[in-house]
């Protein structure tokens, strides 16, 4: 029997560790940096996702014009007493409109985008007809 000598044994055990220890440091960071990868990769889609939803979303098809707000009214079959644009902002006077056609016609006209800057109903019937002066800018 040969003697083994002990020195040189745990010299190659010695070094057997310190190569698993260097393999596993190494297997940690290359799945850190996979993990970090994959992050970055999921950020790109997401943003390319999002920006592809914005460059094809709905635009906004309506224009402000004397032809949108008379069809707005005579789509509830409203007359109109006049409709005067200034520095583009549109202003409106109508007589005797209900309170539910005037709360539809406000609501269509802000679900087109557009903006109510002044807006002024009375009921001088009691009926809730109202007198409405309104003006409306894009």
């Amino acid at each position: 029997m040969e003697k083994i000598n002990t020195r040189l044994f745990l010299y190659k055990i010695r070094y057997i560790l310190y190569i698993i220890a260097v393999l596993c440091v190494l297997l940690l960071a290359f799945n850190n940096i996979n993990n970090k990868k994959q992050k970055l990769y999921d950020n790109l889609a997401t943003y390319k996702n999002i920006s592809f939803l914005i460059q094809n979303g709905n635009k906004k098809a309506k224009t402000l014009s004397e032809n949108y707000i008379r069809n707005i009214f005579n789509t509830y079959k409203i007359q109109l007493d006049y409709v005067k644009n200034h520095n583009n902002v549109y202003q409106i006077k109508v007589q005797s409109i209900n309170a539910l056609i005037l709360a539809k016609v406000i609501y269509q006209i802000e679900k087109d985008g557009f903006k109510i800057i002044y807006l002024k109903a009375q009921d001088y019937s009691g009926n809730q007809n109202f007198d409405v002066h309104m003006e409306i800018s894009p």
